[in-house]
């Protein structure tokens, strides 16, 4: 008898085991279903239940920490990144050894980052980023070398969500922001914020921001729209969007809506119109955030086309007229890497600023500035502007008015580690410093 209650007890804690060990598995795949629709608030919910309910694996923590890394909260995805590399190092690829080299740096873990760098280098990681690793050993004091100086305060206009990538229009600037009353109210289960919308602002002489009123016309949608590039006479804009023209939506094969540029040309009282869907958007990759060459006849874009480097690249094509553009033009190794490069600015005085979370950095996506020939043609090397223009977080969509000494860039330093809700926008200014040498005998 003792024997049959025995073995009842253990085939009930099998039985039991077997059960919670398949809902488990069962939560884990509608998680990954969600993760590859790029859901990411939804996924984490669910990895965090099962890793709570007491399961775990490798594929699990590196999920985990993806739902973070994608949306920018670094030190959080830190977290889980470093449980994958303590519990599974034999199944972490090396690509999770630079997102968590990476990660460690918005929480000042510099050492510790270039532990894992070292790692990821043995591990067969990127050449490109390999190298620019390998030749920095000093990259920090290399950064503070040759900082920029500048002046950084927040602008009045940002909101309690997030306020990006600005440009110039005129005595203006455009912007992305999502708050509650953009178009359609909808909300991104990238990271659980309303659609973006355009927004321009008044800038005084001393570049201060004010009077917000969302862009009139056709521009704004229910879906997204960032990231904005007018021509000199305030008549053409170049803009990012979700793939979505005239009424419809547009999907790749796996039914993701990437992003596209347009073109819109203005009429009456700056009103918006005549949609034209680039040519060399496609549905199956994106295309985003324009800048205009000094001459405008050409357009910088950054594009995870067939033929980049890495996450995303900066590319342009040649402005020909009448909706006509040249092929697609990568820029480059020496600009972009196999990780993320984005947001290029070209200023009055012919460089090119961008942000990337190679080229050695603080953390996250640094602002970066390299020189351009009249032909285009990348010259000299790239420096980091360093702090305070960057930070340990994310700086990006930088722009600056040379001649003014002025400009700003988005970051989201200023928030409860990172993440695109504490994207805000700031003034920079710089700030002119008068060095005199000599010998004084009286």
């Amino acid at each position: 008898m003792k024997d049959f209650l025995k073995k009842a007890a253990l085939l009930i804690l099998v039985l039991l085991y077997t059960g919670v060990s398949f809902s488990q598995r069962n939560k884990i795949e509608k998680a990954d279903k969600v993760f590859k629709t790029y859901s990411y608030i939804d996924a984490r919910e669910i990895y965090l239940k099962v890793v709570e309910n007491g399961y775990e694996s490798a594929q699990i923590y590196k999920k985990l920490g993806d739902t973070y890394y994608y949306n920018s909260e670094y030190e959080s995805a830190s977290i889980w990144y470093t449980k994958l590399i303590n519990a599974y190092p034999g199944d972490t690829e090396a690509e999770y050894y630079f997102k968590a080299a990476q990660s460690l740096k918005s929480a000042n873990k510099y050492e510790e980052s270039d532990a894992l760098m070292k790692t990821y280098a043995q591990k067969g990681g990127e050449g490109i980023i390999v190298s620019h690793f390998e030749n920095s050993p000093d990259y920090l004091e290399s950064i503070k070398e040759q900082a920029k100086n500048y002046l950084l305060n927040k602008v009045a206009i940002n909101s309690e969500v997030s306020d990006f990538g600005p440009s110039f229009y005129g005595d203006k600037i455009v912007y992305a922001s999502n708050p509650n009353d953009t178009e359609g109210n909808k909300v991104l289960a990238w990271n659980g914020l309303p659609y973006l919308d355009l927004y321009e602002a008044d800038v005084d002489a001393e570049g201060n921001l004010s009077n917000v009123s969302i862009l009139k016309g056709d521009i704004n949608t229910k879906y997204n729209e960032s990231s904005t590039a007018f021509t000199k006479d305030g008549e053409t804009v170049y803009f990012t969007r979700n793939n979505f023209f005239e009424g419809k939506k547009g999907r790749d094969k796996d039914k993701t809506i990437k992003l596209k540029l347009y073109k819109a040309t203005k009429s009456g009282d700056s009103i918006w119109s005549n949609i034209v869907e680039l040519p060399f958007s496609s549905d199956e990759y994106s295309v985003a955030h324009p800048a205009l060459s000094v001459d405008e006849k050409r357009l910088y874009f950054a594009s995870d086309m067939p033929g980049t480097f890495g996450q995303s690249d900066i590319w342009y094509v040649d402005i020909l007229g009448d909706n006509t553009f040249g092929s697609p033009v990568n820029l480059g190794s020496v600009v972009n890497t196999e990780a993320r490069e984005s947001f290029p600015f070209i200023s009055n005085k012919n460089k090119l600023y961008f942000s990337s979370d190679d080229h050695t950095g603080l953390g996250g996506l640094d602002v970066f500035v390299i020189a351009l020939n009249d032909q285009g043609a990348i010259t000299g090397d790239i420096r980091n502007l360093g702090e305070p223009a960057n930070s340990n977080y994310d700086d990006f969509g930088f722009i600056i008015d040379e001649e003014k000494q002025f400009g700003y860039v988005s970051s989201n330093r200023d928030g409860d580690g990172g993440g695109s809700v504490n994207d805000d926008i700031y003034f920079v200014k710089e700030v002119c410093e008068i060095t005199i040498s000599g010998v004084v005998t009286d």
